[in-house]
């Protein structure tokens, strides 16, 4: 397990034909990286804009027609058109290529849910911040504690049609600015839910296996749940 903390400069110089300017940390950009190297460095490097690095044939749209960003920093936009527009009918988000699992490898159901997602063209990924110990703070903890498996499953972030990040930066973007705060609801008029039908529609076949296996769900070798199901048998 890694845990990475980017520590950025308080200001940041971009040049262009005409002049240059400076950017403010936190207010004007924000860096982040996967990658473990203790140092990423993009001194000079080119940078190409690609809006909102949205690639959505389906809209007729792509933000990285004709671009050439290999070996160069893409600088995008935050949100999507739609959101910055006002207009409901563009980029609401919506389904995923990934389904991602909370405590991941902990009981067979995830076997079963591998098989699934397999037979609708999807993938599954990890929690990308486990330090945050979200299992152990889940209501399917309490099912766990006694012993029972419990499959806990979250939307996806690898949004179809759009930029890899942009899942990423409205996730983050929620938890910053909604989660557990008066603006944390949904207006169902303007909500893309085609997503979260997909994941309904995963869970129910899952359950739907599990109801009419011969074996009860159990956990993996090595869960530090075992013990406490194999005490209360």
């Amino acid at each position: 397990m890694v845990k990475i903390t980017a520590q950025a400069p308080s200001e940041m110089q971009a040049t262009f034909t005409d002049g240059k300017f400076m950017l403010t940390g936190r207010e004007d950009f924000v860096i982040w990286t996967d990658r473990t190297d203790l140092v990423v460095s993009w001194n000079n490097a080119e940078v190409v804009f690609a809006g909102y690095g949205v690639v959505a044939p389906e809209y007729n749209w792509d933000d990285y027609e004709g671009l050439d960003v290999k070996g160069k920093i893409v600088m995008i936009l935050v949100n999507d058109p739609g959101f910055n527009a006002g207009d409901t009918s563009l980029f609401k988000g919506g389904k995923t290529k990934d389904v991602v699992v909370i405590g991941a490898d902990q009981s067979d159901p995830e076997d079963v849910l591998k098989e699934e997602v397999s037979k609708v063209n999807r993938v599954i990924t990890f929690d990308s911040h486990p330090e945050a110990g979200s299992y152990y703070r889940s209501d399917h903890f309490n099912f766990a504690k006694v012993g029972v498996p419990a499959l806990y499953i979250k939307y996806g972030t690898n949004v179809i049609g759009k930029h890899p990040a942009f899942g990423l930066q409205q996730q983050a973007e929620y938890t910053k600015q909604h989660y557990h705060r008066p603006s944390d609801e949904t207006t169902l008029a303007t909500a893309e839910l085609s997503g979260a039908v997909d994941d309904l529609n995963l869970l129910f076949q899952v359950g739907k296996r599990l109801s009419v296996q011969k074996n009860n769900p159990l956990w993996n070798q090595g869960s530090e749940f075992k013990s406490v199901r194999e005490k209360n048998l």
